[in-house]
C-alpha cells in the first residue's frame, strides 16, 4: 500500500510540474549549487534500488570544483529522473556513471551513462515526449510512467539548457544535459570566471 501510495504521488507531482511548465506557471528561483554534493546526494537517493540489482554507481570528479546557479529544486529533479532511469532500465550486475564537465562554450554539462537495455533509434523521440516509452518488450516488463525524462528535458529547456539522449538497444544510454555558461564555471586558479550570456549555445 506505502509503495503504490508513493508511486501514485510521484506520477501526480510529474503531472502537476508539466501542466505548470506548459501553463508557463514553474517558477525557476536560482541559487548557487554545490554541483558535486548534489551528484552524490542524489547517488545515495537510487543506491539502495541499485544495490538489489547489483549495479555499480560512479562518479566522474570535476578537475575543478563546479557551481551551478540554477533552481534546485528542478536541478535535483533533473538528476534524480535521470538516475533513476538509468537504473530501472539496467541489467543485473550492470554500470551507472554520472559525470560533469565544462567549458565556455556549452557551460556545464552532466552526463548520466549506463550499460542497460537501451532504445532502438525508432523510439528515440518518443520516449521524449509526456508519456513515451519505447515499444520494446523488455520496457514494458519495467514499471514507469514515461514522464520522468520528458520533465527533465523541459525543466532543463526552463533554464536555456538542452537535454540529449543517444542510446543503443542491448548496449545502454547515454543522457547529456547543458547548462548555459552565465557564471557557471571556474577557472584554473579556482576563482570565479563569469561567462556573458550572449556566448551562451541556443
Amino acid at each position: 500500500i506505502n509503495d503504490s501510495g508513493t508511486h501514485m504521488l510521484a506520477l501526480v507531482n510529474d503531472i502537476l510540474d508539466i501542466a505548470a511548465i506548459e501553463a508557463g506557471k514553474r517558477v525557476i528561483m536560482k541559487e548557487e549549487i554545490i554541483l558535486l554534493d548534489l551528484l552524490r546526494e542524489s547517488m545515495v537517493e537510487v543506491s539502495k534500488i541499485a544495490a538489489d540489482k547489483s549495479i555499480n554507481l560512479e562518479v566522474g570528479l570535476p578537475g575543478v570544483p563546479l557551481r551551478l546557479y540554477a533552481d534546485l529544486r528542478s536541478v535535483r529533479q533533473i538528476i534524480l529522473n535521470l538516475l533513476s532511469n538509468a537504473v530501472k532500465y539496467n541489467v543485473k550486475g550492470g554500470r551507472v556513471v554520472i559525470a560533469t564537465g565544462c567549458n565556455p562554450q556549452v557551460g556545464v554539462c552532466v552526463t548520466v551513462s549506463d550499460t542497460g537495455i537501451g532504445n532502438a533509434q525508432s523510439d528515440i523521440n518518443k520516449v521524449m515526449e509526456p508519456f513515451g516509452q519505447a515499444r520494446s518488450d523488455a520496457y514494458r516488463t519495467h514499471e514507469g510512467t514515461g514522464l520522468g525524462l520528458s520533465l527533465s528535458k523541459q525543466l532543463t529547456e526552463l533554464h536555456g539548457g538542452t537535454l540529449t539522449l543517444t542510446s543503443k538497444e542491448g548496449v545502454g544510454s547515454k543522457v547529456t544535459v547543458n547548462f548555459p555558461p552565465e557564471r557557471t564555471m571556474r577557472d584554473h586558479t579556482g576563482s570565479e570566471k563569469a561567462v556573458s550570456e550572449d556566448t551562451a549555445t541556443p
